[in-house]
């Protein structure tokens, strides 16, 4: 008979400095201990926040406590998420889930200590002991001394410090350290930008700063830094809030986002430092000249709601209907004609004689069918719209703006004329003579700001458009080489949006067939055949400012009108 074969049983051992080896995982164990402990103390609904830091003299350790009033821990929870590696009980949107986090904050250094209702636990490493209190403890105490080998007070505070400071905290919460109470700042950052991760806010920083500084959060809460070091630029710092749940998008230690999102996030960092002033784009200047409408948002929730109700009522569509409104306003304003529409219509008509006032009086006739018109900047109040509507007004009706206007599109169209330059862009011209990407018309225009020029889709994703600007172009005294550059760049973004070694690529290709098939002196022929082409009204002009003086060849020849 044989013999049974021996089995033995046993527990995995974990080694003393197991859980100490816990903090390489992160970033900076220093933050995630702030950021972890802010987050149990959120999730267990607690208003007040209180972290105490201390240091004996001439120990080898300080003393960290992080006190709330929150719902605390019952006995099964304390035993069976707490002190149980990877059990958690977050509620469904609150911000952890992970159930790992226990270790950074308590396990992973000399001694720690937890207070909860009736209850108290002393810990070293993962070993504990539990014992019963006779006081009872609203929310929870979490007392650790930590080991100076590795970290300071002056590193604790400053951990402590940014990942308040950084947060967007419910209104109510307070948070103090050491008795003096860490405020998080209320006002948003000036430009804000809607993106697939999230909202993302940010700020230019003044000149001289060389780091630009995303800080991420999750439920208003910040979870990590992101830093880019920039030369030759200015640097920015913002906040991105992200949607969805910390699970599917954190890794496990919060440090990071996973892979996917992490790429959007680099992409988007790049795109910050390139195209900030793209991105800023927001004003409340955005105009087509020669087809004046009004849009949805510049109509209120109230009108909103009639507007969808007209268009059920006329089974067509609110853009259907709008653009009604738009075509026949002057009719339906008419009080003898008792149209249906006839509030809405005075409405709209009330909108587009502000939104006329506000720009002022442009001389339209003088621009090309569908030229765009846009101020960059996200300052949308009603005196920055009239100040800016004013100055552009301004600019727009001298001459020499309307002769920029008209070579500019015919720069354009004339690139857009040739195959060889549509087929590396994909562009497709119809019988019209217009110009299509992916049945987006492609129009020309100005934009006004810091911007040399500027691609920009619309929201309606029906057009793109082609933008100089005009003001830079006069004031600067470029020349038409700078306007065929420019061209080119912006014409490039049709096709790749970001500056990266696609857009590069791209371009170089553009340039190339240019040079092949559109040599620089046939774009200055067609340039000057539009500003000569162009009917204006005779007015005495300020004196030009004198010209600056250029090498005499094709590329460089300056503007002459």
């Amino acid at each position: 008979m044989s013999q049974e074969p021996e089995v033995t049983y046993g527990t995995v051992k974990l080694p003393g400095n197991y859980f100490s080896k816990d903090k390489r995982n992160y970033n900076d164990f220093r933050m995630a201990w702030a950021r972890e402990g802010m987050q149990n103390s959120l999730d267990a609904g607690a208003t007040r926040i209180d972290f105490t830091l201390a240091s004996e003299p001439d120990s080898d350790f300080l003393t960290l406590v992080c006190q709330d009033n929150g719902s605390g821990m019952d006995k099964d929870t304390l035993l069976n998420v707490f002190l149980e590696l990877g059990g958690s009980k977050k509620p469904e949107g609150g911000i952890g889930g992970f159930g790992h986090a226990k270790i950074v904050l308590a396990f992973a250094h000399k001694e720690w200590r937890l207070s909860t209702h009736d209850m108290e636990v002393t810990g070293v490493g993962g070993e504990y002991s539990l014992k019963s209190l006779d006081s009872w403890h609203q929310g929870v105490r979490l007392e650790v001394k930590m080991g100076l080998e590795d970290n300071s007070v002056w590193s604790m505070r400053k951990a402590i410090e940014q990942i308040v400071t950084n947060s967007n905290l419910p209104k109510g919460v307070v948070v103090t350290l050491n008795d003096e109470e860490l405020k998080c700042p209320r006002s948003k950052p000036r430009y804000n930008l809607n993106t697939v991760l999230g909202d993302l806010n940010f700020d230019d920083k003044p000149h001289g700063y060389d780091s630009s500084n995303l800080w991420v959060r999750m439920n208003g809460l910040a979870m990590f830094k992101c830093s880019l070091w920039t030369s030759g630029t200015t640097a920015f710092e913002g906040f991105l809030d992200l949607t969805g749940n910390s699970v599917d998008v954190l890794t496990q230690n919060r440090d990071g986002l996973c892979s996917d999102q992490n790429e959007i996030l680099n992409k988007l960092m790049q795109e910050l430092v390139n195209d900030r002033e793209k991105l800023k784009l927001g004003g409340d200047i955005d105009l087509t000249l020669n087809r004046r409408e009004v849009k949805f948002e510049h109509l209120s929730a109230e009108d909103r709601a009639e507007l969808y109700g007209l268009a059920e009522a006329e089974k067509i569509t609110p853009t259907e209907m709008m653009d009604k409104l738009n075509s026949l306003i002057n009719e339906m304003v008419d009080p003898s004609a008792m149209n249906p529409f006839r509030h809405l219509a005075e409405k709209v008509k009330s909108i587009q004689s502000e939104l006329d006032d506000r720009i002022g009086k442009i001389p339209a006739n003088w621009y090309p069918e569908n030229f765009k018109v846009k101020f960059s900047d996200s300052d949308t109040s009603p005196e920055n719209a009239h100040k800016h509507g004013g100055l552009i007004a301004s600019s727009m009706s001298l001459k020499r703006t309307a002769k920029m206007a008209a070579g500019w599109s015919r720069m354009i169209n004339e690139l857009l004329d040739t195959p060889e330059y549509r087929d590396v862009l994909g562009v497709e011209k119809d019988t019209q003579g217009r110009f299509f990407y992916r049945d987006r018309l492609i129009q020309t225009g100005f934009v006004f700001g810091s911007v040399e020029g500027l691609n920009v889709v619309e929201k309606d994703q029906n057009r793109i458009s082609i933008l100089l600007n005009a003001q830079k172009a006069n004031s600067e005294k470029w020349i038409y080489g700078d306007l065929i550059d420019i061209a080119h760049h912006e014409l490039t973004h049709i096709r790749v949006k970001d500056h990266s070694e696609s857009f590069t690529q791209v371009m170089s290709q553009l340039q190339r067939v240019s040079r092949r098939h559109i040599p620089e002196k046939t774009l200055i022929k067609a340039f000057k055949e539009a500003v000569a082409e162009l009917e204006l009204p005779e007015k005495p002009e300020p004196a030009p400012e004198p010209k600056r003086v250029a090498p005499k060849d094709a590329y460089t020849h300056e503007f002459n009108f």
